[in-house]
């Protein structure tokens, strides 16, 4: 029996599903708007509003082949945007990182009775490497 996923903190944006879109579309140009869809956590009919707003603001391009099949293009512009959203994300999960350490530093000298009290962290993973980098040092740690 698999465990129910419980629903996640953090909604994407609109400029996040432009992201997701256009680096799909960087490494695929002949991926549908379904596999968009699934790959982004998108509807099929979302997908293709936000393909009409890249197109039409020049980021993106098609090229119908048949029918059927559609090719999907980064324009110049498109790349900047992309680059752009991409540093965007970058600094703004550093924020949440940095955050999310001073969170825990606080949570770990909260729970210390008495300022002299050692504090022992066992585990590793990230919420360890996260614990490790709070910037929490004791005497005669490295």
């Amino acid at each position: 029996m698999q465990a129910k996923e419980l629903p996640k903190l953090y909604i994407q944006s609109p400029r996040m599903n432009q992201l997701n879109i256009l680096k799909e579309v960087a490494a695929n140009s002949r991926i549908t708007q379904a596999e968009l869809a699934g790959l982004c956590s998108l509807s099929v009919a979302m997908v293709n509003n936000y393909m009409k707003v890249l197109c039409g603001a020049g980021l993106l391009e098609y090229h119908r082949k048949s029918s059927k099949s559609v090719s999907y293009h980064l324009t110049p512009s498109g790349q900047r945007h992309l680059e752009v959203l991409q540093s965007e994300m970058i600094l703004e999960m550093t924020n949440l990182f940095l955050s999310a350490k001073e969170n825990v530093r606080d949570r770990i000298v909260n729970q210390a009775r008495v300022s002299s009290q050692r504090v022992v962290i066992w585990g590793s993973g990230h919420l360890a490497q996260l614990a490790f980098h709070s910037g929490l040092r004791t005497r005669g740690a490295s």
